[in-house]
């Protein structure tokens, strides 16, 4: 089931959006971190050394994950449908919450880890391909053959190589930049996906009971005419957000008594549900637990950072999961464009 936006398919959207800032994240990475791969003392050329720092080193960076979105464009558009069909630990509605703590785990710790030693696997990989791949060349003599193959694999080894050992010599202070950066978001990360959490809550809390009284129906699947509900929730996002920030509402105690509610509606949301047993849709008993688990950390630990990393680490896993199984349920076939 493809999800569209005014005809335009969102799936799509957010695959051609993750290729678009995947080289803008590396940019901003190496640029706020001030981190210079190439020193003046290597390369005497300043605009050079820029060049190479803001421009060649993040596309390499880049380029596994974009090599990877483009390969499986189709089958990660298709996910969505199956994450909403067969995954009811993560249901679609609380995707936000589950995909913001794992976008922002993964900025900090995973992509500027792993992306170098990548960069040079996806070029080792590449270089294989277009050597495997010419049979003529295999039919000739065996010096073509390795030269052929010496000039392919250097000229598309040597830049990732290179990034990679420069950037892995500098990885030492900017990780340390990372972790201090950390130190410093973490407590916005957190109240930014409490702000989610709230916000869905008490509209999932109003939708289900307007389906129960109004509609009379026992259910809290979303159609066509509940577009007032996004209204709802996007509000009370910003109404939590204006509380919490210093420099608006700096009314961040009223947080903690919205938490609590919070905590009481997930209680009745799930005895509403047990009693009319409503499962799968919109709810899930496990993703109703763990943000509940998420409120209750909020509430008694907010100014610990390791207890707050680990609440967005553990989140983070569970939306790894369900991304990995989501991925290898999926088909490569591509959706049709147009009007659903």
């Amino acid at each position: 089931m493809p999800y569209y936006i005014k005809g335009f398919l969102l799936n799509r959207l957010l695959i051609f959006l993750a290729a678009v800032f995947t080289p803008i994240y590396f940019t901003i990475l190496l640029l706020l971190s001030d981190t210079q791969m190439l020193s003046l003392m290597v390369i005497p050329n300043i605009y050079l050394n820029i060049f190479f720092n803001f421009m060649i080193a993040p596309i390499i960076l880049s380029s596994p994950w974009l090599i990877l979105i483009y390969n499986f464009r189709n089958r990660l558009a298709n996910m969505f449908s199956v994450w909403a069909e067969k995954i009811a630990v993560v249901p679609l509605r609380y995707l936000l919450f589950y995909g913001i703590n794992a976008l922002a785990v993964t900025g900090f710790f995973i992509l500027p880890l792993i992306s170098p030693a990548l960069s040079v696997f996806t070029a080792l990989a590449v270089s294989w391909q277009l050597i495997a791949g010419r049979e003529k060349l295999w039919l000739k003599s065996r010096s073509i053959l390795v030269t052929v193959s010496i000039i392919v694999f250097s000229a598309l080894l040597f830049l990732p190589v290179l990034v990679s050992y420069f950037f892995y010599q500098a990885y030492l202070p900017l990780s340390a930049w990372l972790l201090e950066t950390w130190q410093s978001a973490v407590g916005f990360i957190y109240a930014f996906s409490i702000w989610i959490v709230n916000s869905l809550t008490i509209g999932s809390t109003v939708w289900f009971i307007y389906n129960l009284v109004v509609s009379r129906k026992v259910t809290d699947a979303f159609t066509g005419s509940n577009s007032w509900i996004r209204v709802l929730e996007v509000s009370l996002f910003i109404i939590f957000a204006y509380l919490w920030i210093p420099q608006l509402g700096n009314m961040s105690y009223v947080i903690d008594y919205i938490n609590v509610i919070s905590l009481l509606l997930m209680a009745v949301l799930i005895i509403l549900k047990l009693k009319f047993k409503v499962i799968g849709g919109n709810f899930s008993f496990f993703g109703v637990i763990v943000a509940a688990g998420f409120l209750t950390v909020d509430l008694l630990y907010r100014f610990n950072i390791i207890i707050l990393t680990g609440s967005l680490v553990f989140t983070s896993i569970i939306f790894f999961t369900s991304f990995i199984y989501a991925f290898t349920k999926s088909s490569d076939e591509p959706y049709m464009l147009g009007e659903p």
